[in-house]
């Protein structure tokens, strides 16, 4: 959030179409002070947090009530930060009802929401839900949902090329101006629909966070809001220098900046006041009916079949003593050269192509909501040796509230040069801790502390665990001795029983059913039973 709020500081005394129309101007002008952009960011990532910590985030009206309650509670606090007139009558009104605003605070206030999401789809319906508080117009919710999307793409590794794609196919905004096109006419307006767009390209242009903010600032207009949205971006792409953070913090009171520090995992999720209960799935063979990067990736990079693929990856770790998930992401890699370049939206393109079983696509808003009609907080969680990135691109993508999955690391250019996490069928199962004491960061080490019983936040007995063959035995059987529920499946379309039956005969699982996840299938019965016995367990 440092680029936001810089951004809005360095832009404060240009706001109104008050400065020159030119990137030479003093970066820290006298009047430079933080506003209702940088109040408004805090509340936001304030309220935000506490939905992470109380582990309510995927509540949307838990969530949205944190939000109202925190913008009232900071925007009170700080009353002359220069809010605009029908927001100021909102937040001293302590209205809890949308408006119906297009205005750019949507999209100023949003950018804590890039950095706190593990997906981009989470990261979007997390926007979209900042906005609807207030700016509920569709062009207010297409302003907090863009800049929020692109924080998280520019974080993430995407190229710029990438995150312009995504913004015009995605939103519809016309960022084929450049800043010399948009200068000489622009004035100051505070619609998202006149300000995302020009700010966009304020980062799109810039070569460093400075460069960004000087470009945005000397577009003119609302240059407080602008120059907060487009820095929001830069921060994510090119990181904040020592001394601009150090500048930022100087010029902030100490609530604020307690709350610009925190991060994410410092959080963890505790005690629900009903029962939760976490169903944690592999993908291959449990969700889809086939290995993920057989689903067209192997074929592009002129494998004639994934046999031959898993040939190779068996004879490469075996000769080198190697871990066989590193074996085939260096494959995946080393097959691309010379066809595709090895980006994170090209392995997202091939997971939007993966087949699911029948039922999968609705399946978990379907649960989710059972549960809550009976009391019961359900997640849902990913553990996988399969590919992050390709997950993340299905259309289920954004329905997890944790994907532990095996992922690449990305240069600037969004390319993958090395292995970012390897997920195999022996570590899969500290995840399941993570899980269940609801400490979910990967670098969180605080999974290895003790926990008393009245302090788990998920009890093995009120976890899940469905999946399909040897590779899922570790966490089946860690499920099944203390008392959870451990459940195979297979493909309903072969009938091939002879895995899940081994597996029943070696007390791995406690049961099976076929990977059919449509409503009033054998699964589905299964598993509201199941949320039935969570909720008689109160």
């Amino acid at each position: 959030m440092y680029g936001a709020i810089l951004g809005d500081i360095i832009g404060s005394p240009y706001e109104f179409d008050r400065g020159s129309k030119t990137k030479d101007f003093p970066f820290f002008d006298y009047g430079a002070r933080y506003t209702d952009d940088s109040v408004m960011t805090i509340a936001v990532a304030d309220a935000l947090m506490t939905a992470i910590n109380q582990g309510c985030i995927n509540d949307e009206k838990a969530t949205k009530d944190l939000i109202i309650d925190s913008m009232h509670k900071w925007g009170i606090k700080y009353p002359d930060a220069g809010y605009g007139g029908r927001f100021y009558h909102w937040l001293f009104a302590e209205s809890r009802e949308p408006y119906n605003s297009w205005g750019n605070g949507s999209a100023m206030r949003v950018s804590s929401v890039g950095w706190l999401f593990d997906d981009l789809g989470t990261t979007r319906r997390i926007a979209r839900w900042t906005a609807e508080v207030t700016h509920n117009h569709p062009e207010g919710i297409k302003g907090a949902e863009s800049v929020a999307a692109a924080i998280f793409m520019a974080r993430r590794g995407s190229a710029k090329d990438e995150i312009k794609k995504y913004i015009i196919d995605e939103f519809g905004y016309d960022l084929s101006r450049s800043c010399d096109d948009i200068r000489p006419s622009y004035h100051h307006v505070e619609s998202c629909q006149e300000t995302v767009p020009e700010a966009i390209t304020a980062f799109l242009e810039g070569e460093n966070l400075e460069d960004v903010i000087r470009t945005a600032v000397s577009l003119g207009g609302d240059c407080d809001t602008l120059t907060c949205i487009a820095g929001s971006i830069a921060e994510a792409y090119y990181g904040v220098p020592g001394e601009l953070k150090a500048e930022c913090e100087a010029r902030l009171p100490e609530d604020m900046l307690s709350i610009l520090k925190m991060r994410k995992c410092n959080n963890i999720k505790t005690k629900e006041d009903r029962p939760v209960l976490a169903i944690c799935y592999d993908f291959d063979k449990t969700l889809s009916p086939d290995n993920m990067q057989a689903q067209g990736y192997l074929q592009a990079i002129h494998y004639e079949n994934q046999d031959e693929f898993w040939r190779e990856t068996n004879e490469l770790a075996c000769e080198n003593d190697m871990d066989s998930n590193l074996a085939w992401m260096y494959l995946m890699l080393k097959g691309a050269r010379g066809k595709e370049i090895f980006r994170r939206d090209m392995l997202a393109k091939y997971g939007a192509s993966v087949e699911l079983y029948d039922g999968v696509a609705d399946w978990f808003d379907r649960i989710c909501r059972y549960g809550k009609e009976h009391g019961v907080i359900v997640e849902h969680y990913i553990i996988s040796s399969g590919l992050k990135e390709m997950i993340e691109g299905t259309c289920i993508g954004g329905k997890f509230t944790k994907i532990y999955a095996s992922s690449f690391y990305y240069d600037k250019d969004g390319v993958a040069i090395w292995p970012a996490q390897v997920v195999n069928y022996t570590n899969k199962t500290q995840f399941l801790f993570r899980i269940s004491k609801g400490v979910l960061d990967v670098n969180d080490d605080r999974v290895n502390d003790y926990f008393a019983p009245d302090e788990i936040r998920v009890p093995f007995k009120s976890i899940v665990y469905i999946g399909d063959s040897e590779t899922d035995i570790p966490c089946m059987k860690l499920v099944h001795s203390y008392d959870g529920h451990s459940i195979g499946v297979y493909n309903p379309k072969t009938g091939d029983v002879s895995r899940v039956e081994r597996l029943l005969a070696e007390n791995r699982i406690g049961c099976y059913a076929p990977a059919d996840y449509t409503e009033g299938s054998e699964l589905d019965k299964l598993i509201k039973g199941i949320i039935d016995e969570s909720h008689d367990n109160i």
